[in-house]
């Protein structure tokens, strides 16, 4: 959406102009139909006051492809809104350090959640269809990744990544690249922090409330319910809004431990045996910041 000139300069770290800069901000404030979500919450101003309507408007955008622009003028965000932008990246940290540098953000933000409980949510999501299994593609590439990771010659030296491997170790070298990479940006750029899943888990109020210090953002009223909801304390029937705004919602009865039961003893060693040292090197490097 920003044309292949802006995204190129980010990608290879070339930087951006000031015009360049206009060109981003554009597209962050653009409501496209495609990249732009309807709120969980109320927001304060405008129309995104109220949730249902746009999430209506949101809709009506979505089947009828000629009402885009009709949306995009309706919600498109203003330059008199003191607005800070979230990026957020889930799949892959292919040229992130290029788009840091370009982008310059104020804060970086890794979040962790254990190996056994992220490889299992992708196991399951490919036995029920909404993920595709490792292409063989992707599975030499992360071979030749791992043969020339420090973190593998270093402390998984042993390991026979030319053998006949099993998807659920593809997985487990996919997580431990993945994080030797977050690892490395988080010991070059001073503004990176990192928070574990399972320690939000534990105590959301103690760490959303660092994330927000971090953020330099305020806790809002909204905020506060949105922690009581997603961590259980508050009913269902209480919230604001469903799953159909995008919201991520926790009961009382999730369990983030559920790998303990839904993995082998077997699988959670091998997992173990790729991914164990590096979760040891993310949790010392968060315990010293």
């Amino acid at each position: 959406m920003m044309g292949d000139r802006v995204f190129s300069k980010l990608k290879y770290a070339n930087g951006l102009s000031s015009s360049d800069y206009e060109v981003v901000e554009n597209v962050i404030k653009k409501a496209h139909v495609e990249t732009d979500k309807p709120p969980f919450f109320k927001k304060k101003y405008g129309l995104r006051k109220f949730p249902k309507i746009q999430y209506f408007f949101w809709s009506l955008a979505k089947v009828f492809p000629r009402a885009s622009g009709f949306y995009n003028r309706l919600y498109r965000l203003g330059n008199n809104h003191d607005w800070k932008v979230l990026i957020k990246e889930t799949r892959s940290l292919t040229d992130m350090r290029s788009m840091i540098l370009g982008l310059d953000p104020n804060a970086l933000l890794f979040l962790v959640r254990k190996p056994q409980a992220t490889i299992l949510s992708h196991i399951k999501g490919v036995k029920k269809k909404k993920m595709s299994p490792l292409p063989d593609k992707v599975k030499n590439r992360l071979r030749i990744e791992a043969s020339n990771s420090d973190y593998f010659k270093t402390h998984l030296s042993h390991k026979k990544l030319d053998a006949e491997l099993r998807d659920i170790e593809y997985y487990a070298i996919n997580w431990a690249l993945y994080h030797e990479k977050a690892l490395a940006l988080k010991t070059e750029f001073s503004s990176a922090s990192i928070y574990f899943y399972d320690e939000i888990m534990e105590n959301p109020r103690k760490e959303i409330e660092h994330i927000f210090s971090n953020l330099h953002l305020e806790i809002c009223d909204e905020v506060e319910t949105y922690i009581a909801q997603s961590s259980g304390q508050k009913s269902n029937y209480l919230k604001d809004a469903g799953d159909q705004y995008y919201s991520v919602y926790r009961d009382s009865s999730f369990n983030k431990d559920s790998w303990k039961d839904e993995l082998t003893q077997k699988e959670i060693d091998l997992i173990d045996s790729y991914c164990s040292t590096m979760y040891e090197k993310l949790s010392e490097l968060k315990a010293q910041s």
